[in-house]
């Protein structure tokens, strides 16, 4: 059997095909829609929040290192079903290695999403000369809804108002 070596491509054919796995992966993987649906949602709450740049570049990288492990995890999965023709644990052990590396993309990417928002819930509540409406919509309503004193809720922000924010960001 003789080998043809693959011809050589132009830029703008790489870029084409790139743009195709994309389009490929967004089209036929359920799982780059459910990632996706989460990442609009961080996004939203960001903006929501009114986060800083740092915090920004942080979220929508790890939004972008997700989204590559998923399209590494489905390049493999498909690889393994075009070369493998029977159960071989060899790639049975490749596939969950990569579905690992989504898993681990995925908790980083939650726990730096955490942390991003509890820093700016943080900043938001401890802010000496905020005004409620600096604070965000939240954090007015347990001003407004909390008998506390308005200066109990800068250094010690409600255990509702963390948990709504990790639910929004997750």
């Amino acid at each position: 059997e003789e080998r043809r070596e693959i011809p050589r491509q132009t830029w703008g054919r790489k870029f084409q095909n790139a743009f195709r796995g994309v389009w490929l992966g967004i089209r036929t993987e359920r799982s780059l829609w459910v990632h996706s649906v989460f990442a609009i949602g961080v996004v939203f709450a960001a903006w929501c929040r009114h986060v800083q740049s740092w915090q920004w570049c942080t979220l929508l990288s790890c939004i972008v290192i997700v989204f590559v492990a998923e399209i590494f995890n489905t390049a493999l999965e498909r690889l393994a079903k075009a070369i493998a023709t029977q159960y071989d644990p060899h790639v049975r052990d490749a596939l969950d290695l990569a579905s690992a590396a989504v898993l681990l993309a995925a908790a980083g990417a939650v726990t730096v999403g955490l942390f991003a928002f509890l820093a700016r819930l943080d900043d938001a509540t401890q802010k000496k000369d905020a005004s409620v409406e600096d604070a965000g919509p939240r954090v007015w309503w347990e001003v407004c809804s909390n008998p506390r004193p308005r200066h109990l809720l800068r250094t010690t922000p409600a255990i509702s108002t963390i948990v709504t924010e990790i639910a929004v960001a997750i």
